[in-house]
């Protein structure tokens, strides 16, 4: 039965050596950098190992450009989990960047556990400690949210139509159905929004939106 093992694995970033070595009209261009953590986690997944080390999302917006870009880094700078038998884990630390040193994931951090007491002393009312289980959900389920944010913020907000349903993906008015009315400059932020008709209190109101924070409404 495989085991879970906590590997160490070095801190910084490596060159994405799958990342194409050309654009599109063929001409060089550098791979870019990612996480040694994430490297080691895909590496060890293309050799058939099961491999995570959790993944954070941050959008970051330059310039006046009007779309979010999406970075990843680790949940765990400097340490990936795997489920491998025996074989695998010594396969696993002769992966470049993996130090040859691990350890086994005990049952009770990897399913979390009680803690042992409360400030009151009282072990019946203690919190939850969650599991890697637990972050692994946690994470997973965090990171394809941001997925979909990212895909939506990268399809083409003109193909909008004056009048299509919209809806807004998070906070306040993600219940309600708007109707798009165009694209709009403001003067407080250096890219365009989105105004869209939002029906409130028996009337229509026009409302802006960053695009991020927009899909078209799915039927």
């Amino acid at each position: 039965m495989p085991t879970t093992y906590m590997l160490k694995v070095t801190g910084g970033k490596v060159r994405d050596d799958q990342a194409p070595l050309r654009d599109d009209e063929g001409k060089a261009i550098k791979q870019p950098k990612m996480h040694v953590a994430l490297w080691v986690e895909r590496e060890l997944n293309d050799m058939g190992i099961k491999a995570w080390c959790g993944r954070l999302v941050t959008f970051e917006r330059r310039g006046k450009n009007r779309y979010w870009e999406m970075k990843e880094s680790p949940m765990f700078a400097n340490y990936v989990f795997v489920e491998a038998d025996t074989e695998q884990i010594l396969r696993a630390i002769y992966v470049d960047h993996v130090s040859p040193t691990f350890s086994v994931v005990a049952k009770s951090d990897l399913q979390g556990r009680k803690a042992m007491s409360t400030a009151k002393g009282d072990p019946f009312n203690a919190p939850e400690i969650i599991g890697l289980q637990g972050a692994m959900v946690a994470s997973d389920a965090a990171y394809e949210a941001a997925q979909r944010v990212d895909a939506n913020n990268r399809a083409s907000v003109v193909a909008y139509k004056a009048g299509d349903a919209i809806q807004k993906l998070t906070g306040a008015f993600s219940d309600i159905t708007m109707k798009f009315d165009k694209l709009v400059s403001s003067p407080d932020v250096p890219w365009q929004m989105v105004q869209a008709d939002v029906p409130m209190m028996g009337q229509t109101v026009k409302m802006r939106f960053d695009p991020i924070d927009v899909a078209a409404m799915t039927t």
